[in-house]
């Protein structure tokens, strides 16, 4: 488990030290996948990559 506490190493990122946010995130993402039910996984994936690639 290098990467365990890696937020104390570098206490200069200013790395979380849970994953809320990123499971936050990742709920949203589910959540706006689930609205376009009946899709297949190329177009899923599709809207995924959108999604992340206008997360700045």
């Amino acid at each position: 488990l290098p990467y365990l506490f890696t937020y104390q190493k570098y206490p200069e990122l200013n790395i979380p030290n849970t994953t809320n946010s990123l499971d936050g995130y990742f709920n949203r993402l589910k959540s706006l996948l689930n609205v376009h039910r009946g899709l297949n996984l190329k177009r899923k994936m599709k809207i995924v990559f959108e999604i992340l690639k206008g997360k700045k």
